[in-house]
């Protein structure tokens, strides 16, 4: 599991159906349409990536980051790892976390 260091923190990914939610009021889209779209081929936003792994992440505690620090978190590593490389990473932990959302795609 990839960590991640914010404010003095070690922080992971992960994702609930909670969690999800909450992504999908701030993305204005539904975590299944996502999957779909990557399933055809169609990549997620830059906004959209920045809010799923800003929302992502989580402590050892099992607190997740304060989202406006992590959104500027999650904006740098973008940067500085690419947008694939994100991507990528929150796919994959998607996959891990929430299989139900890939049955049947």
């Amino acid at each position: 599991m990839k960590t991640y260091e914010l404010n003095g923190k070690t922080y992971h990914l992960y994702y609930s159906i909670g969690r999800l939610e909450q992504i999908e009021k701030a993305t204005g889209r539904s975590a299944m349409e996502m999957v779909v779209a990557l399933g055809s081929m169609r990549t997620p936003t830059i906004s959209e990536v920045k809010n799923y792994f800003a929302y992502g992440l989580l402590d050892e505690g099992g607190v997740y980051a304060p989202i406006k620090a992590a959104l500027d978190f999650a904006e740098k590593q973008i940067e500085t790892s690419g947008y694939v490389d994100i991507m990528m990473q929150v796919c994959e932990q998607l996959q891990e976390d929430c299989g139900f959302l890939f049955q049947g795609v």
